[in-house]
């Protein structure tokens, strides 16, 4: 029998509460959490344990009960039974547990979750996978693995960029489906950013690598902007460099730029060179200088559909959210602005 909507929605608030006693109790959960979280750096260098901890804490605060709440209340088809669809979901393996949000809104959904987890990012999902069973049973009726090819679906959820988003169009594009692309992030600054801003923006710009899609990797900044005290806290990330991918990449992207003689700023943890793309190599930050704001707007106008997230003082600036806030989603924060949970209440029968 499928669990009750309240039932799920139980399970997945005591999961965030196991997800943020992590660190900081001694609890059976906790333990299996690090040793599997020790399992998956010995396999994916980028999964350092302190990453796997902050993603751990982010998807602990996603689940709070009040966030709960209140994103389940914008649906009101939630509530009413449906057929249970299968639905593929072909997860990324970019950051620790990326595709947490796609499993959950397919299991709150009343669906089935047919997941084609990334060889990166196998170990993690699927011991939250087996604590949120432990807190409801019911839900191993909404779960599938898929080893080896994905099929027999009804729709799919799939994460992918380059050749392997091409792939999935032609895969996937007979089935009701989602197909997410590459994006990046970029920061509009105007010059008057405090300390603590910059701070906060330093860690938009570095989570995790600076591998995910939330992570800042453009800059827009006035004519004139001094870089020298972004450069500064930016500095506090120098522990990167002792981590060997990182810094095979720095060398790397820094030989690069030699080389081909490009002009470029190095503080000794980033790169950063003017650039109008969008999206950087890890190690490196893109800069776009400005004369007038409402320039970066119409920018951002016609990179709309490359961006995932902009972020500015306090958030000011039109469709932006505050420094410091990228790798923090709420519920409600769907990836390329799509909103999964409607695109699953409204599968055809």
């Amino acid at each position: 029998m499928q669990a009750s909507l309240i039932r799920r929605a139980e399970a997945f608030q005591a999961l965030g509460e196991d997800l943020l006693s992590i660190g900081n109790s001694s609890t059976e959960f906790a333990a299996r959490f690090e040793q599997v979280s020790s399992d998956a750096y010995s396999y994916n260098k980028w999964f350092t344990v302190e990453n796997n901890r902050q993603a751990a804490a982010a998807l602990g605060h996603m689940l709070e009960r009040s966030a709960l709440v209140k994103w389940m209340a914008t649906y009101a088809k939630l509530d009413e039974a449906r057929p249970m669809k299968r639905i593929g979901l072909v997860m990324a393996g970019n950051v620790p547990m990326v595709g947490f949000h796609d499993l959950m809104c397919v299991m709150m959904a009343g669906h089935q979750a047919v997941v084609k987890f990334s060889g990166d990012d196998d170990r993690l999902l699927p011991m939250l996978v087996e604590r949120l069973f432990e807190h409801e049973p019911a839900l191993r009726g909404q779960y599938q693995r898929a080893d080896g090819k994905l099929s027999d679906f009804d729709a799919v959820i799939a994460t992918g960029g380059g050749n392997t988003s091409r792939y999935f169009e032609y895969y996937f594009g007979k089935y009701p489906h989602i197909i997410r692309r590459n994006r990046s992030s970029a920061a509009v600054l105007t010059g008057k950013e405090t300390k603590a801003e910059l701070e906060a923006l330093s860690r938009d710009c570095m989570a995790y690598f600076g591998l995910g899609c939330r992570n800042v990797t453009k800059l827009w900044i006035p004519e004139g902007y001094n870089l020298q005290p972004f450069c500064q806290v930016m500095e506090a990330f120098g522990a990167y460099l002792q981590h060997d991918k990182y810094r095979n990449n720095y060398d790397y992207n820094k030989s690069l730029l030699l080389l081909n003689k490009v002009p470029h700023m190095d503080n000794g943890v980033v790169l950063m060179k003017e650039d109008k793309a969008l999206g950087a190599p890890v190690t490196v930050l893109h800069l776009e200088h400005y004369r007038a704001l409402h320039d970066v707007e119409n920018r951002l106008m016609d990179e709309a559909a490359m961006l995932q997230c902009v972020v500015s003082s306090g958030g000011q600036f039109p469709g932006s959210i505050p420094f410091g806030t990228t790798q923090s989603p709420a519920l409600w924060d769907y990836a390329d602005q799509v909103d999964t949970m409607e695109f699953l209440l409204t599968i055809p029968a």
